[in-house]
């Protein structure tokens, strides 16, 4: 089991072997890359049809580095990389830091994830990010609830909804599953209603 200096040296070596291959490989945009170097020319409430965090932040970067394909390449690998770390916090909460690590390296497994974020994604990949971030926010809520927890909650349910409208599916169908637990039924039964009336 690797040590958590070593985990963070893994990854600080897998996604800069992706960054230098993203700059090395072309210097031609694709498709979301090239929305991006054309959306942030301004700051906008929404871009298109896309709300408008991921342009806000990858305008951010290109303020810091310039615009570049180093610029895009490194924003989506650090939004990747805070993915596979907010898996692998919300898991130890559940598992050994082994399978801990297991369940965060699995995501590689999942094509969407593994693969089509490196490529050609903006917006998926905050938003995954996000969903990573609220699954690790709920379940410290869950073991400990804290006034600093449901703000921070709150921060990061906001910022989902402007990373990609989809976040609001998500974030119901989690309300829906923690309803559906032990602790969801507790409550329902403390306030007299039951699962059918609902």
């Amino acid at each position: 089991m690797p040590s958590g200096r070593q985990l963070l040296l893994l990854m600080l070596l897998y996604f800069g072997a992706h960054l230098l291959s993203r700059v090395l490989v072309s210097g031609a945009l694709e498709l979301d890359e090239a929305e991006q170097a054309l959306w942030t020319q301004r700051l906008a409430a929404g871009y298109g049809a896309q709300p408008p965090l991921y342009t806000w932040l990858q305008w951010g970067v290109f303020q810091l580095a310039g615009v570049s394909v180093f610029s895009l390449a490194l924003l989506k690998n650090v939004l990747i990389a805070l993915t596979y770390l907010f898996m692998y916090l919300a898991a130890l909460r559940a598992m050994p830091a082994r399978l801990a690590l297991l369940a965060s390296a699995s995501m590689l497994l999942i094509p969407h994830i593994g693969w089509e974020s490196h490529r050609d994604l903006t917006h998926s990949v905050l938003v995954t990010t996000l969903a990573s971030a609220t699954i690790l926010v709920v379940l410290r809520l869950v073991e400990r609830p804290r006034a600093a927890l449901y703000l921070l909650l709150g921060l990061v349910a906001g910022l989902g909804i402007l990373s990609k409208y989809s976040y609001a599916l998500f974030f119901a169908a989690l309300a829906l599953a923690l309803l559906a637990g032990p602790r969801g039924v507790r409550l329902r039964a403390a306030r007299g209603s039951s699962p059918a009336g609902w």
